[in-house]
């Protein structure tokens, strides 16, 4: 920097190259700042999904804030690099977010299939731990992952239009249990026989049963069928008949560090009126 010989002021002469280093590292300094928080976003979120479906949705969405931070920063806040480390910077980048949208979003197909049963069991045949009754009718839902990986925590409502009297599982490797929500004591008779001073005592037999059902099942192996047998009755206070002519089926279970959910309606009959699962 020189005097004007004319006495107006100081002349800026050219940036020295000490000056535009330093200037080059105050950049740099402030590129490191802008990155590191982003990077680490990426971190924290991709933790969160590894620590299984109870966090994953909400390590997604960091992980995702962090890789378009990031992709932001290579991009547009770090115009000093060389451009080829800018692309390999962004690129990398873009392939986190690839891999991450690969591990939230993959698929986890399930299928569901209802059919009625159409054989005629004899009284006290065994049919999947049930011990069929000649006044059961019945249906078999059966359950399929259709991925190469392993479902787990399997749980959903079953409802049907008619009264489920017991339920039983046709199943090689996965545990699974039944119990009926909100049930209902259903007047089946009654026995009577008289006392030892000859006064007749009656006591009255009831069946719990429900319309519907709570599932759980600790896991579903790659393209291992789960076969569900339900045995159901007539309502003996509404009428109607012992077959279940519709159902519904709603859930949850876990898969690819995520929780999925399912819904499924199916008409065993044709016409049927649906149901719905409160």
């Amino acid at each position: 920097m020189s005097n004007d010989p004319r006495g107006i002021g100081p002349i800026q002469g050219p940036t020295t190259p000490r000056r535009q280093t330093a200037e080059k590292k105050s950049i740099r300094a402030w590129h490191i700042a802008v990155g590191l928080p982003p990077a680490f976003l990426v971190g924290l979120g991709l933790t969160l999904i590894a620590m299984g479906p109870a966090a994953s949705l909400a390590g997604a969405w960091i992980a995702f804030t962090g890789v378009v931070w990031l992709l932001l920063d290579w991009w547009f806040f770090s115009k000093e690099l060389p451009l080829a480390v800018r692309i390999v910077g962004a690129a990398t980048t873009v392939a986190v977010g690839i891999v991450l949208s690969w591990v939230v979003f993959r698929p986890a197909p399930l299928t569901i299939s209802s059919f009625l049963i159409s054989e005629n069991y004899a009284d006290g045949t065994e049919i999947a731990g049930i011990k069929w009754s000649s006044k059961y009718s019945g249906f078999r839902t059966v359950l399929r992952n259709e991925s190469d990986f392993q479902y787990t925590n399997v749980e959903f409502v079953i409802r049907t239009d008619v009264l489920i009297a017991a339920m039983g599982f046709n199943t090689k490797f996965s545990q699974c249990n039944a119990k009926s929500t909100g049930p209902i004591e259903i007047s089946g008779g009654s026995l009577g026989f008289r006392d030892k001073n000859g006064n007749a005592i009656t006591i009255p037999l009831s069946f719990p049963m429900a319309h519907m059902y709570k599932v759980f099942c600790d896991k579903l192996l790659p393209h291992d069928p789960v076969e569900i047998v339900v045995a159901t009755r007539r309502d003996l206070v509404r009428g109607g008949f012992d077959a279940a002519s519709a159902i519904a089926i709603r859930g949850s279970f876990e898969a690819f560090l995520r929780n999925r959910s399912f819904d499924e309606h199916a008409c065993l009959i044709q016409g049927c009126t649906p149901v719905a699962i409160p």
